[in-house]
């Protein structure tokens, strides 16, 4: 999987996605409309999303878990 720039293509609404943003922290997050605006949000605590420059989809997950 590549990485996608958010400049030249956006996830589907409520999407999970992986994101990175502009200091190299990653995170589960989904893009979705919120009050009149796209906004993403994120999956998890553990770090703030900053400004998001580039997602990619989430792998699969194994077939034998």
């Amino acid at each position: 999987m590549e990485w996608i720039n958010v400049n030249d293509r956006l996830p589907s609404n409520t999407n999970d996605v992986l994101v990175i943003n502009d200091d190299g922290r990653m995170a589960v997050s989904c893009y979705f409309l919120a009050k009149d605006i796209y906004v993403w949000e994120r999956r998890d605590d553990q770090i703030g999303l900053g400004n998001v420059t580039h997602w990619m989809p989430l792998p699969q997950p194994p077939k034998d878990k």
